[in-house]
């Protein structure tokens, strides 16, 4: 069990029909418990078994084993928030404009779909004395290029995460906005790979998915497409999660190499070995038109590296929708690629992508001498004997290649001089969240 005690004189906001009233432990199990029945992240609280009102201000979660990753996925602001059931009953949908209560420093008091946000700062805010800003607007422009003319000339004052600034852009405003607060050099949370249904020919085969590691230069695309600056991520742990990634020079140097190496002529081998001797013509999956030219690149560099051992890998892309909804989901036949959605927990990463059922196993895996460890590391409440587990797993899956691992650049970004505060996060972002592009301060 774990008991949580609430802050008290913490309020909703001051709109109809909840009407500011104080925050109490019902409005956390109303919260938790729709969570659990609706979220599509509901799985991150598989082990909860019940969620109780003790009191007022006292939450009791129980649980049906020890849960490592628990206090990670209730701080998570991007799927786990509290709150107010009056707004659910009266609107029947969070997702209106009116619905929109929460406790927060600002109150969302205006949305004009596909152009803006705005929101106007809470005056019964629990922690007296802010926000220092009055109101922020959320601009929606859709052209990357737009978006850093805007932002050049002043007319929005940061450029957030996703695409961020790319690199060439970030260059170009060092030059010609000296005055320009610049962000760098911020390891990325976010990964890519190349995954496989690994149920069937030829992915099936561990020696073929070697082949596609050793296929990839990795250094050749950091320096081509991210000025030589990044990490060329032997995963499953993202480079920014350095406090639970096993590092490279700790596994045996066969490991490290089909992690991170580059080596035609091995990959070649391998597959010959594995029945390919002139290699075979594969699909390759990919969400179109949505993570932006630096990933319309990657797919191009990826189709070229693996064209050279003799795997011609026929690019498919796919629309957004479908991709996510099949794809994305492990429901393919093949190959595909793309980034992954980050999460501050490294059980993500490791039972949320190689356990068997679970909706981020897009490889297919089912690894019987694995999955033990995958529950283990989960239950282990010492900080210290888990990271032992997480490091067997990953020195285990090295030579398993059911995912391959791509280099990933540094997260740039940028804000103009009067924004002060600007914190940098591992989770990708500078400032309010991974999908907002960019922030306008009112003067």
């Amino acid at each position: 069990t774990v008991t949580f005690t609430l802050r008290r004189g913490v309020k909703f906001h001051n709109k109809p029909p909840v009407n500011g009233r104080e925050v109490k432990a019902s409005d956390v199990v109303f919260s938790l418990e729709r969570f659990k029945a609706k979220s599509g992240f509901r799985i991150n609280f598989e082990p909860v078994t019940k969620i109780e009102a003790v009191d007022d201000y006292t939450v009791r979660i129980h649980l049906s084993q020890p849960y490592a990753p628990l206090l990670n996925h209730l701080a998570q602001p991007s799927y786990n928030v509290i709150l107010p059931p009056e707004a659910e009953a009266e609107y029947k949908d969070y997702n209106r404009l009116e619905a929109a209560i929460g406790t927060g420093a600002f109150m969302l008091t205006s949305y004009t779909r596909g152009v803006q946000y705005v929101f106007k700062k809470n005056p019964d805010y629990w922690r007296k004395g802010l926000p220092y800003v009055d109101e922020v607007r959320l601009e929606i422009t859709p052209d990357y290029s737009t978006r850093i003319a805007l932002f050049r000339v002043g007319r929005v004052h940061q450029a957030n995460w996703w695409p961020s600034v790319e690199d060439t852009d970030y260059f170009q405003l060092q030059r010609s906005r000296p005055d320009i607060v610049l962000g760098s050099g911020i390891r990325s949370l976010v990964l890519g790979t190349i995954y496989f249904n690994t149920t069937k020919p030829p992915f099936n085969d561990q020696r073929v998915r070697q082949a596609v590691s050793l296929a990839i230069n990795r250094q050749a695309w950091i320096d081509t497409l991210h000025y030589g600056e990044g990490c060329l991520y032997h995963g499953p742990i993202p480079c920014a999660y350095q406090s639970w990634q096993l590092p490279i020079d700790k596994y045996p140097p066969e490991k490290a190499k089909l992690l991170i190496g580059y080596d035609p002529e091995m990959a070649r081998k391998l597959l010959a070995e594995a029945g390919y001797p002139n290699g075979f013509t594969t699909t390759l999956l990919y969400a179109a038109v949505v993570y932006g030219t630096l990933w319309d690149s990657r797919y191009q560099l990826a189709a070229e590296n693996l064209s050279k051992v003799g795997i011609k890998a026929e690019l498919k892309p796919q629309e957004y929708g479908l991709y996510i909804s099949t794809t994305y989901l492990g429901k393919l036949d093949t190959a595909a690629m793309g980034p992954v959605t980050p999460y501050a927990e490294p059980d993500y990463f490791l039972y949320g992508h190689f356990y068997p059922g679970q909706t981020a196993n897009r490889s297919s895996v089912n690894d019987p001498d694995l999955n033990p460890l995958l529950e283990q590391q989960r239950r282990e409440m010492d900080p210290k004997k888990r990271l032992e587990i997480v490091y067997k797993i990953q020195e285990y899956l090295a030579d398993k290649a059911y995912y391959v691992y791509l280099p990933i650049g540094t997260t740039r970004t940028a804000w103009l001089p009067q924004v002060r505060g600007m914190v940098p996060k591992v989770i990708g972002s500078y400032g309010v969240g991974k999908f907002y592009l960019y922030v306008g301060l009112a003067q």
